[in-house]
């Protein structure tokens, strides 16, 4: 098992955190840490509890794995596949046409964000 870098944790926290305009001092109020403790996660200079990153995951509404690695565990999509296909076809394509407009409002919010 890879070693989890605690810099690449903090960017990926303090990133979700600006994506949806929240204030550092927001999150600690949310989360309940201090403003020093949570700034030192983002900045990779101190870790958290498993009960803080859960928190954390829940409120910035990101996955713990992607937090620790940067990637989303695919196991999920068996059991969603699963799950759709039980729908009812017209359900089906209620969900169709979702996603596809979620992926034309994410790639388009790609298009528009600056690069690093």
């Amino acid at each position: 098992m890879e070693k989890i870098d605690m810099i690449k944790v903090g960017e990926r926290i303090a990133e979700r955190r600006r994506e949806l305009n929240i204030s550092q001092q927001e999150a600690c109020t949310w989360l309940g840490v201090s403003q020093n403790h949570y700034s030192r996660i983002e900045n990779g200079h101190a870790g958290m509890s498993l009960e803080l990153l859960i928190d954390i995951s829940n409120y910035l509404h990101l996955s713990t794995d992607y937090i620790l690695t940067g990637e989303y565990a695919t196991d999920a999509f068996p059991a969603v596949i699963e799950k759709l296909n039980k729908l009812p076809l017209e359900e089906k394509k209620h969900i169709e046409r979702y996603i596809a407009l979620f992926m034309d409002y994410v790639e388009a919010s790609n298009r528009h964000r600056p690069k690093k």
